[in-house]
Parts: structure tokens; sequence; C-alpha cells
């Protein structure tokens, strides 16, 4: 009855919405990265999944351009439910994101920085996902998810992000 576990490369279209002190923004992002889930008891199918990510995520508007790396690292709360007599099993989580922001290249009126030199800039950041997985045959994973930071990009600016998620599992 308990979990065994397993590890998972995954690819994620990252909807982002920017809340600029009541303005919002789009971002699209897109990211990649690798987990390992292993099971917390014997008795229980609950599993714990760390991870570690590469995302990409841009915006072209207004004569903005900006691209913002990040290295993300998921941490996940997972519950894997098998639906009877199927090899599919329904995994809702629960987690935390670390995101550590590497640069933000930044495009304006054909002057060019990188956001994070700029101590307004907020390159630690952390916050909250939702979401439910699909696993097939003990091989494919679908997902989706939403999450929150807890903290800010920059002052009054704060990101909610969406991921849908297509993943391999072995």
């Amino acid at each position: 009855f308990g979990a065994t576990g397993w590890n998972e490369v995954w690819v994620q279209f990252n909807p982002i919405k920017v809340d600029f002190d009541g303005d919002d923004e789009s971002l699209t992002g897109f990211s990649v990265g690798y987990s390992h889930a292993f099971g917390l008891s014997q008795n229980t199918p609950i599993l714990l999944e760390p991870g570690i990510g590469m995302q990409y995520a841009t915006y072209s508007k207004h004569d903005i351009d900006l691209t913002i790396w990040s290295i993300k690292m998921p941490v996940n709360v997972l519950y894997d439910f098998t639906l009877p007599n199927s090899s599919i099993s329904i995994i809702p989580y629960l987690g935390l994101l670390l995101r550590f922001n590497i640069a933000g290249p930044m495009e304006y009126n054909g002057y060019d920085w990188d956001v994070f030199d700029d101590d307004d800039w907020n390159r630690f950041q952390i916050g909250w996902h939702i979401g439910v997985k699909a696993r097939f045959a003990e091989k494919f994973m679908v997902g989706l998810s939403y999450g929150n930071d807890f903290s800010e990009l920059a002052e009054k600016t704060k990101i909610q992000t969406t991921s849908i998620t297509l993943g391999y599992t072995f």
C-alpha cells in the first residue's frame, strides 16, 4: 500500500501573471527539469518530491523587452492514488517553490541592462503551489498547477504562475 517513488524529467509551459502594484502584465515561460519522488511511509501512498529546473520567461510590450532566467527548486508533498484495475494514478500535491533569478536582461528605448543588478529587484523568491498530476502506465506524467509567491520580485510586484507539465518517469 505504500508508495515506492520515481524519477521524472519534465517540461512545462508557464503562463505567468505579474502584478506591478495593481497593474497586471503577462510573461510567457518555459521550464525543463528533474525531480525525484520517494515514499515517506510503508503504510500510506504519501511521497516527498524535491526537484530542480531551469525557467525562461519573456515579456515584450510597450517598447520593453525583458527576459528572466531562473533556477527553480520545487519541493512537493504528493498523495499517489492509483485507480482500481488500471495503470493510472491521480496525484494531488502541495508544495513550496524556491526560485533564484540568475539574469534579467532588459531593453527599453535603446538602453540595455540586467534588472537584477538593481538592488530593487530580488534574486531569491519563495512561494507556494498546488496541483494535480496524472501518471499513465508508470511512465508518462501530465500535470496542472497554480502558485503564488510569498516574496516580491520587486517592490509591490508579485508573481502568479500556472504550470502545464509533461513528464517521463523512470
